[in-house]
């Protein structure tokens, strides 16, 4: 079941984004966006009452010298790497 990343799931998203990079940037990454940027889009992975993936959107803005792009950029994902296969 993939649900919408709540506070609920924190710990574990950090957890996973540890386990899937082998180091504590991407997991970082994620926190300071979590707390810094109000239209954060996080889902997670969850076929078992655990979470064993996440995805994390953000929102960007591209800007040239005739105009500005705003979306939202992708990323991390994070699998661990038993599943990665």
């Amino acid at each position: 079941m993939i649900l919408a990343g709540t506070n609920l799931h924190i710990l574990a998203v950090r957890c996973q984004n540890e386990d899937a990079f082998g180091q504590l940037m991407e997991a970082e990454v994620v926190d300071r966006l979590r707390v810094s940027c109000v239209r954060l889009l996080s889902l997670v992975a969850v076929p078992d009452e655990r979470v064993v993936s996440k995805v994390l959107f953000s929102p960007v803005v591209l800007e040239s010298e005739v105009r500005e792009h705003n979306g939202m950029g992708f990323g991390p994902m994070a699998v661990p790497p038993s599943l990665q296969d």
